[in-house]
């Protein structure tokens, strides 16, 4: 009976590390300012110029971020390119932090549980040798 409650606790917190999703959440520019933890971060300038940042690879001094990251969208057209640099402050339309999304998560172990469901109920349902 335990070792059943133990396994299922730990293939539920397994499944949440596998499943765990993150997604850029828009913070404003005061909430940027305030904040003590930096996480990976996207910016949009007002030249419409998208760059994301690893959390380790930027600092912010003064009135500008300093770092190497990815140029991802120049102009509203898709690009790939490494840039190293700075960014002031000012010339920033929009930040967002990548932050870990519950609600992602939830429906994502909510698939995998049920395929798994559905599978394992196929198994049983067949009979013969392959039953679980």
């Amino acid at each position: 009976m335990y070792k059943n409650l133990i396994s299922s606790i730990l293939a539920f917190a397994l499944l949440t590390q596998i499943v765990g999703c993150y997604a850029y959440q828009e913070i404003t520019k005061e909430e940027f300012n305030q904040t003590d933890e930096y996480s990976d971060l996207k910016v949009r300038t007002k030249n419409q110029y998208t760059y994301e940042f690893d959390e380790e690879d930027y600092i912010v001094k003064e009135d500008s971020i300093y770092g190497s990251g990815k140029l991802k969208l120049k102009s509203g057209i898709k690009v790939n390119e490494d840039f190293t640099g700075s960014i002031s402050l000012e010339n920033i339309e929009s930040f967002q932090f990548d932050k870990f999304s519950p609600t992602s998560t939830i429906i994502g172990m909510v698939i995998v549980v049920g395929i798994i469901a559905i599978l394992v109920s196929e198994v049983n349902v067949g009979g013969g040798k392959w039953r679980i």
